[in-house]
């Protein structure tokens, strides 16, 4: 598909030499972490652009925290449509060096109470902090590959096309967009050449004065200024008080593995930990039926849904049930029948588009991390922070509203301190599903390709509704109409990349890797 090679991605081939000073790949003790130098890792992004520079990062010594780092801010520039340094994501991480796995939730929230507020970049400051704790490659050289892709240009991919292409009657309506987005009075088609050099700039001084100046620096002042003088707000004093959060792993179990989730979307989050609860320590996803497995992801997703609609309506707070919350909401669960609530959950029919995006990695010393980026909207506000060069995120959702969330999760056994698994899931409302779908499949001992491909399933909007994927089973939609459901065909049932290693990381140099057929990312390796 997009083979790293020389000659036909010059640009990426000449961030090589660049990234071979980071460390040297040869010692088999790099940071105090023994490696394999036989093997150096993986990872899957769903722009290709960004992949080839992660695996250039893995192949120079670095762990899978720097390839993600550096994947990300290649995607800000290659996939502005979704990722960028305006928006916000979330990161699961496990490092067998330390035996922990926790999360890292960093969301592009609203800077102010006022009514033109917009979105704190949150982003760099995230991966920043990811990186202090479990990087080992100078956290300035990871820019490197993204200013020199904004500086010199890069040929548009064939998923930014087609983002483009979905924004194709707001695009050039917005100066901002375009100008970044059209040539010669038409959209950016695939191959075209993308250059952002006002976002090199912004890159080049991140890299040089570091990511506090985005925060606390002079850059703090002028994109404060930049935006207030531009019609909205974005007080200098909710960038320099932003923090990410790290969360411990909360307790949810894969078979007798431990996995953490961390989501870009509290909503999205509790409704998707909750959901695992149900179908693996409240019932038995792996035990049951075909026809019944997709009926219990239903019937768990609407009780869920169910419930923390009523917290937020009761108290205001979003949370995830606990393991007795979830047993008490899938009372009087029927295998063969579905119970009509009548209450509309706090969902969405399965539609989406651009706004979100994930990275995955994983190295030779047992460390794997899966994030999940999003821009709140697809292209943010459609309005680039003046002289900055990148998208200004709109605040997030209100509840109950579709918009791009994303999931990352890892699977690690606290025991062997072998990770196992290692998923994203990007997109609308339905990304939560998708993603817990090819999880549970995947653990429960089908190839992880098949559990990524397998039609998928979506509580809809409606009371008792459920969305399908085109070419579901016609057996798995009559038993799901059979149970009481109405049953409805989407088109949009969100992205998911995962990586399956069956003995074990840092032992298995053999770990499937799958981009998801349903887009146009790519999972690389230096197998």
């Amino acid at each position: 598909m997009y083979p790293v090679t020389a000659r036909l991605y010059p640009k990426v081939a000449a961030l090589v030499p660049l990234l071979g000073l980071l460390v040297a790949c040869a010692n088999p003790e790099v940071g105090g972490r023994r490696v394999n130098p036989d093997f150096i890792g993986g990872a899957i992004a769903e722009e290709p652009r960004a992949a080839m520079v992660a695996r250039e990062v893995l192949a120079a010594g670095g762990s899978a925290v720097d390839a993600a780092v550096a994947g990300y801010f290649a995607m800000a520039v290659t996939l502005p449509s979704s990722v960028g340094l305006g928006g916000g994501g979330a990161c699961s991480v496990y490092d067998r060096a330390t035996s922990k796995g926790e999360s890292i939730e960093f969301p592009a929230a609203v800077s102010s109470s006022a009514q033109n507020a917009v979105a704190i970049p949150a982003a760099p400051r995230g991966m920043f902090a990811l990186h202090a704790r479990y990087g080992i490659t100078p956290f300035s050289n990871l820019i490197i590959p993204a200013e020199r892709l904004a500086r010199f240009g890069e040929p548009v991919s064939r998923r930014l096309a087609n983002d483009i292409t979905f924004g194709a009657r707001l695009l050039p309506q917005i100066p901002d967009t375009r100008s970044l987005f059209t040539r010669d009075g038409r959209l950016l088609v695939e191959r075209d050449t993308l250059t952002q050099l006002d976002l090199a700039v912004t890159l080049g001084r991140l890299r040089s004065a570091g990511i506090g100046d985005l925060y606390t620096g002079r850059m703090a002042r002028e994109l404060s200024d930049a935006i207030q003088a531009s019609g909205g707000a974005l007080p200098v004093e909710a960038l320099r008080d932003y923090t990410p959060s790290w969360q411990p792993a909360s307790g949810l179990k894969a078979g007798l593995h431990t996995l953490v989730m961390a989501s870009t979307d509290r909503i999205a989050a509790a409704h998707a930990e909750t959901v695992w609860r149900m179908v693996t320590e409240v019932r038995s996803y792996g035990s049951a039926s075909a026809d019944e497995q997709a009926h219990l992801l239903v019937e768990a997703s609407l009780r869920a849904r169910t419930a923390i609609a009523a917290m937020i309506r009761d108290s205001g707070s979003v949370r995830a049930l606990t393991l007795e919350e979830a047993r008490a909401a899938m009372a009087g669960y029927q295998p063969g029948q579905h119970q009509p609530s009548g209450v509309p959950p706090l969902s969405a029919p399965a539609e989406g588009g651009p706004g979100a995006a994930s990275i995955l990695a994983y190295d030779s010393a047992g460390q794997v991390v899966s994030c999940a980026f999003t821009m709140n909207a697809p292209f943010g506000t459609l309005r680039l922070a003046p002289n900055k060069g990148f998208l200004i995120a709109p605040p997030p959702a209100p509840p109950g509203q579709s918009a791009p969330v994303g999931h990352g999760l890892v699977v690690f056994n606290e025991n062997s301190r072998n990770a196992y698994f290692l998923a994203s899931g990007t997109g609308g409302f339905p990304a939560s599903l998708a993603v817990l779908r090819s999880t549970l499949d995947s653990v429960s001992g089908m190839a992880v390709g098949e559990a990524v491909s397998r039609p998928r399933i979506h509580v809809g909007g409606a009371a008792d509704t459920v969305w399908i994927e085109q070419g579901m089973p016609e057996t798995i939609r009559q038993s799901l109409t059979q149970r009481g459901y109405a049953v409805e065909t989407g088109a949009h049932f969100g992205q998911v990349q995962a990586v399956q290693c069956p003995t074990g990381l840092p032992n298995d140099a053999n770990c499937l890797r799958v981009a998801d057929p349903r887009g146009n990312g790519l999972a690389v390796s230096g197998d």
